[in-house]
């Protein structure tokens, strides 16, 4: 009986332990309803989560990877605050040259009135995979200047971003190969 004690007492001291470092917690469930997705492509049994930031990024990715029955929680991206907060309108995989990539679509409302600029600012992320299954940015697309735009106006004139969607991103991946 004492020794069930003192096994439960260490589990949890460790469960403490692992939470208070913020590396290993419980693995959460995949819900897309609740931004939790399967990242099996990056990892086996790993998980991709949009979750809530603080107040100067209200948005963060996380990349969940079990180990033992718990998950190792890697922090991905943060998403800042851009006159509005951002919004993840889309989360998908994708593959360049052989790499598997996460690929998220962030989208900003705008409202500048006086300026003439309103609509939404979008920008495409691009994260790839490495051999011990973390995500890394990958600048390459990231900073490709057709990952950004605005579907609205600016500064008085129309403007159209062509990437708001996962199909309208992954055919423009195949005409850039």
């Amino acid at each position: 009986m004492i020794l069930k004690y003192i096994l439960i007492f260490k589990i949890s001291l460790f469960v403490s332990l692992a939470n208070a470092e913020g590396r290993h917690v419980p693995c959460p469930v995949v819900s897309p309803a609740q931004g939790v997705f399967s990242a099996a492509q990056i990892k086996k049994g790993a998980l991709v989560a949009v979750q809530a930031g603080d107040d100067d990024y209200p948005v963060i990715l996380v990349l969940y990877k079990s180990e033992n029955g718990f998950c190792r929680e890697e922090l991905v991206a943060k998403y800042s605050i851009e006159g509005a907060a951002p919004r993840v309108d889309s989360l998908f995989f994708g593959r360049i040259k052989g790499v598997v990539n996460l690929f998220v679509i962030v989208r900003w409302e705008l409202r500048h009135g006086g300026l003439g600029t309103y609509g939404d600012l979008y920008q495409v992320y691009a994260y790839e995979s490495d051999k011990n299954g973390s995500l890394a940015e990958n600048k390459n697309i990231t900073e490709n200047s057709e990952m950004t735009g605005v579907e609205g106006y600016v500064e008085h004139q129309a403007s159209t971003f062509r990437l708001k969607t996962a199909l309208d991103v992954k055919n423009f991946i195949r005409r850039m190969r």
